[in-house]
């Protein structure tokens, strides 16, 4: 009959506290991400009726425009499908695929005063091109309006993430991420603006 050495029994030892240690540790990893992933979805829940803070820019001494910030929302895979299944199809780009979603509302309103002038036909016609919209107004004589439009804009849509160190930056964390909308059309304001953010 054979018996076991010390030295044996203590490798033997030593291997199962380094697998339970292991599974503690994966454990504890496993349990703080979840966490993570919990929190993140509960501050979504909080933040998701908050409107976007939207303030005015001024670009140049003549040019002022308008931009919203928003918090990003943190939503998992199957939100992503839920939500934009249909879309992301006819784009014909996978969930899995995608980091960040954003929409954007915008509103475009000024007030003008053009001149009015009588054309050769016995019409009005009134005519507006700032550099922003091109308005041609055409009233005919049986009084009907035609009414042809162009409004330009652009957007630039900037994401961030605010990060925090310690010791050097030895410890590392996020503590914000956010979604900037700025329009180049002083005419314009962006009304709605929702960041959606993957958790990964």
């Amino acid at each position: 009959m054979m018996h076991m050495s010390k030295p044996n029994i203590t490798v033997i030892f030593c291997a199962v506290i380094m697998v339970l240690f292991g599974l503690f540790t994966h454990q504890a990893k496993v349990a703080h991400e979840n966490k993570q992933k919990a929190d993140a979805l509960e501050q979504t829940v909080s933040n998701e009726t908050k409107k976007a803070e939207v303030s005015k820019l001024q670009l140049n001494d003549s040019l002022a425009v308008m931009q919203a910030n928003v918090e990003d929302l943190k939503v998992t895979l199957n939100n992503i499908k839920a939500k934009y299944s249909n879309l992301l199809a006819k784009s014909n780009i996978k969930p899995k695929y995608v980091d960040r979603v954003t929409e954007i509302k915008t509103t475009i309103h000024d007030t003008d005063t053009v001149p009015v002038y009588v054309d050769k036909f016995g019409g009005l016609t009134a005519k507006l091109d700032d550099g922003y919209a091109k308005i041609n107004v055409q009233i005919d004589t049986l009084k009907r309006a035609t009414i042809d439009y162009t409004v330009d804009d652009s957007l630039t849509i900037i994401n961030y993430t605010k990060r925090h160190s310690l010791l050097f930056g030895l410890i590392k964390w996020n503590s914000y991420s956010g979604t900037r909308v700025i329009t180049h059309n002083p005419k314009a304001t962006p009304v709605t603006v929702i960041s959606y953010s993957m958790i990964k």
